[in-house]
């Protein structure tokens, strides 16, 4: 068994915006203070000023040892929590907020990594995010390497589309969330399991099963959290690539 270290790493920001000044705002009615609500923000009477404040913490969990092997695994991890970052980043600095006054954003990101064999490799990267609203969000990515030649390989060059995988992976998957969601109206999951690659992109590989994951809202309205489907792999060897 390989053995992997996860590296955490945490940072917070807080951005604090002067959106307007009492001669910027002389020509509007009503009160500074009103109007400064109105942008989201406080208003400041001993500076004269209208600041909103956004507070960001940032948490990721880094494979450290996975990505250390291949370049390529590096890069692609670099290239997400890049774009997590600026992206909720991006959104704290828009201080067009309802009555925002200090917004607490959040960005987490933990890892989990999978080895089908030793050449083999899935990461699943689980992030939760709030950028305001009723509630948090979360999804799914994951990313499966062959360590040996240096490749990520996606859901085609797993499952090749000329082995018609869907038609095998969503019946099964459907049956085991109707299984797990009784109560649930099966639309939900006929939609969001359905035979579309698209609903099978977050998989990982494991020594005897794939995993799939459904993000919230995918096949299941939110208060059910994200779902996933285990399938043994002795199911589906006859429509899989042969790996390593």
């Amino acid at each position: 068994m390989i053995m992997f270290r996860l590296l955490r790493w945490s940072a917070s920001f807080a951005l604090a915006v002067c959106l307007l000044s009492s001669g910027a705002a002389s020509a509007q009615s009503g009160s500074l203070e009103d109007f400064c609500l109105s942008k989201g923000g406080v208003w400041d009477a001993e500076e004269a000023a209208c600041k909103a404040t956004t507070i960001i913490e940032m948490n990721v969990e880094y494979p450290v040892e996975l990505a250390a092997q291949l370049p390529a695994i590096e890069y692609a991890v670099d290239e997400f929590v890049r774009e997590q970052r600026e992206e909720i980043l991006a959104l704290g600095t828009d201080t067009l907020y309802p009555a925002g006054r200090v917004m607490n954003f959040y960005l987490d990101i933990s890892s989990d990594v999978f080895y089908h064999s030793d050449t083999i490799a899935s990461l699943l990267l689980t992030v939760s995010n709030y950028t305001g609203g009723a509630h948090p969000n979360s999804f799914f990515k994951t990313m499966t390497f062959d360590l040996e030649n240096g490749i990520q390989l996606g859901f085609n060059q797993v499952f090749p589309p000329e082995n018609n995988p869907l038609a095998i992976i969503a019946p099964i998957a459907q049956a085991q969330l109707i299984e797990k969601l009784p109560d649930l109206e099966e639309s939900w999951i006929r939609d969001g399991a359905s035979m579309d690659s698209a609903n099978y992109r977050n998989f990982v590989l494991t020594e005897d099963s794939v995993i799939f994951y459904f993000d919230p809202y995918q096949v299941a309205p939110y208060v059910y959290g994200p779902q996933q489907v285990e399938i043994p792999l002795s199911e589906l060897e006859a429509i899989m690539a042969p790996l390593g």
